[in-house]
């Protein structure tokens, strides 16, 4: 059964294209979804409509390629849409992670990052490196006490999108050693994300029973899309 507040798609609701021949304020869950995850470009008959979704995608893929901008960008935008994902969208198929906030969700649903797994937990200290003051290490703290350190680099040659170092580290930089250093690949990261956004994409268009979405449809359209009156016609 779907969670409170949440809305499952049943196998036997085959998925019908959708009409946008109508106003933005004419559009039904289904056309919010379609928009928000299918990486499509219609609008309705009185808006121009765009998904943030699209947009930091395609903000995210395009500045790993310059200097100036792929050190912090793409991980940022992988992050926030990863943050996107898991507070709107998960997989029934998938037993429940214990996480809330929406990334660790979100790897947990659509990454194949279980929740309670280190890759987990040290991407999401990342995460909180990079965004909170744009550094590459963190510190983690609870209630007032320090619970552990990070150091952190990137390595375009791991195969995987990040491994966690064999060793805490202390905190200090005479501790720092290649044991004490958790590597990401960037390059694996987005792709990584991409592939989630696909992931959720796929269970709306398959209409599957497993897509249950967590929210309501106007945070869809408020918080996902935005809109922008057409010109009118001369």
């Amino acid at each position: 059964m779907p969670a409170r507040g949440s809305t499952a798609y049943g196998d036997a609701m085959a998925f019908v294209l959708r009409n946008f021949d109508k106003t933005l304020q004419e559009l039904d869950l289904d056309d919010l979804i379609y928009k928000h995850v299918g990486r499509r470009s219609e609008s309705p008959t009185d808006v121009w409509l765009l998904s943030t979704l699209d947009a930091i995608e395609e903000n995210m893929r395009h500045s790993r390629t310059f200097e100036k901008s792929k050190i912090f960008n793409p991980s940022l935008c992988a992050f926030a849409i990863l943050e996107q994902l898991g507070t709107t969208y998960a997989d029934a198929s998938v037993i429940a992670g214990t996480k809330t906030n929406g990334i660790r969700a979100a790897l947990h649903n659509f990454c194949g990052i279980p929740d309670q797994s280190p890759e987990s937990h040290h991407l999401y200290r990342f995460r909180n490196a990079i965004m909170h003051d744009a550094s590459m290490t963190n510190v983690w703290t609870e209630r007032g006490a320090v619970k552990g350190y990070y150091f952190f680099r990137y390595s375009d040659d791991l195969p995987v999108v990040m491994r966690p170092s064999s060793r805490e580290w202390n905190g200090t930089f005479a501790d720092i050693s290649d044991d004490t250093t958790s590597l990401i690949n960037q390059t694996k990261l987005v792709d990584l994300v991409s592939d989630a956004i696909s992931a959720v994409s796929a269970i709306f268009f398959d209409r599957r029973g497993d897509l249950k979405v967590l929210v309501d449809k106007d945070t869809i359209l408020t918080k996902f899309l935005v809109w922008k009156p057409r010109q009118p016609k001369r």
